[in-house]
């Protein structure tokens, strides 16, 4: 088994020991699994709650984790799938420890004292400071399919913290019994509202549980797109100290705000046309989206890098990270049917300067991370 938090590196942990020098912080990123799991830091704002950790640093997002064992989806015979390289972090325990790393390394960046920077994780600290044994804040899954809703990964959560996941994934983790908070994710724009009701203010999508300063929405195809396959997840959130208040009551600020839009099978950019009247406007920071064309028994499941090229181009992402690649192994009856062709930027980039009579662009800012890999999202 690969060994957990080799990837944290010493050039990973300058980056990190620079960044939380500074202020604002940057939001910080890993990849968790060589698939479809991330880990997303979010500096927290002063005195922003609600909080599960008074204490803590940074506001924990643990997206789609499938780090334990194989899934299945319906049958073995079916589908059962596997990865083909030990994600590097095993467990929620090896994420916790990740966390709380983390956390060690911002409170002694803060009092300006490297001596013990280097040393193991502890265990304790913040964890607990509300009664809660964990450190995630909450957990944002993207899809009922067990590869971004691992119930064997899920199960090791400790059941306080809130999950926020699509509608058959909602349904899916509530049928469990385990978590005590489980939330639909939104629209972005809620079905039945008229023209004249839909607010593009992303402020007005937080939920209870949600610090104010952050929303979790999300964007679909439509009815022919079955189990929204081609769906979007949209994160935005402000961690400067003017957005303040609940809905009507919040400040009107010119802070622009930041998105990430996650959208491991892809989404056509016409989908996401709402985001460019955002008001307030939307920095986007972040585009997560994989580049293999996978299809299944002939359908077409993962777009592709034009896709994921066309969606940076038209949100001027900062950062392209390739999700949902990951190289598994698998049995049964979808994995006979199952194609992966891969799809180089390249070639995606190429093509559209092709189709748009561009005689070149601009190389886009994709990255690849490796399994176990952190970065400082930088803006």
């Amino acid at each position: 088994m690969t060994e957990t938090h080799t990837a944290f590196n010493d050039e990973v942990l300058t980056s990190i020991r620079a960044s939380l020098t500074n202020e604002p912080r940057r939001p910080l990123l890993h990849y968790l699994n060589g698939d479809s799991s991330w880990l997303l830091q979010l500096p927290r704002r002063p005195l922003s709650q609600p909080s599960n950790r008074s204490q803590s640093q940074w506001y924990n997002i643990l997206i789609d984790p499938w780090l334990t064992g194989d899934h299945i989806d319906y049958y073995k015979w079916f589908s059962q799938h596997w990865h083909a390289h030990d994600p590097v972090y095993p467990d929620i325990q090896s994420i916790e420890r990740l966390i709380e790393k983390v956390e060690n390394l911002t409170v002694d960046s803060t009092n300006n004292n490297k001596d013990q920077v280097d040393g193991q994780v502890t265990q304790g600290g913040s964890e607990g400071d509300a009664g809660h044994g964990s450190q995630i804040d909450i957990v944002l899954i993207s899809f009922e399919f067990t590869d971004h809703c691992h119930q064997k990964t899920l199960l090791q959560i400790d059941p306080r913290v809130p999950v926020f996941a699509t509608t058959n994934a909602a349904s899916l983790v509530k049928s469990w019994d385990h978590f005590e908070s489980v939330i639909e994710v939104p629209l972005f724009f809620p079905a039945g509202l008229k023209d004249s009701e839909k607010g593009t203010d992303w402020r007005l999508r937080s939920h209870p549980l949600l610090p104010q300063w952050l929303s979790l929405t999300r964007f679909v195809t439509g009815p022919f797109d079955v189990g929204d396959l081609h769906s979007a997840l949209f994160i935005a959130f402000d961690c400067s100290d003017s957005v303040d208040g609940v809905g009507e009551d919040r400040k009107k600020s010119d802070t622009v705000a930041e998105g990430i839009i996650y959208t491991p099978h892809g989404i056509a950019p016409s989908h996401l046309e709402s985001l460019g009247s955002a008001d307030p406007p939307i920095d986007f920071l972040a585009l997560f989206h994989g580049t293999n064309v996978v299809r299944i028994a002939g359908g077409l499941v993962n777009l592709g890098a034009k896709n994921g090229l066309e969606l940076q181009q038209k949100l001027r992402a900062r950062h392209w990270f390739r999700t949902h690649d990951g190289e598994n192994e698998g049995k049964g009856l979808v994995a006979k049917t199952l194609t992966c062709k891969d799809y180089p930027v390249a070639q995606a980039r190429d093509e559209y300067c092709k189709e748009h009579g561009l005689a070149e662009l601009i190389d886009p800012p994709f990255k690849e991370m490796r399994n176990g890999e952190s970065t400082v999202l930088e803006r």
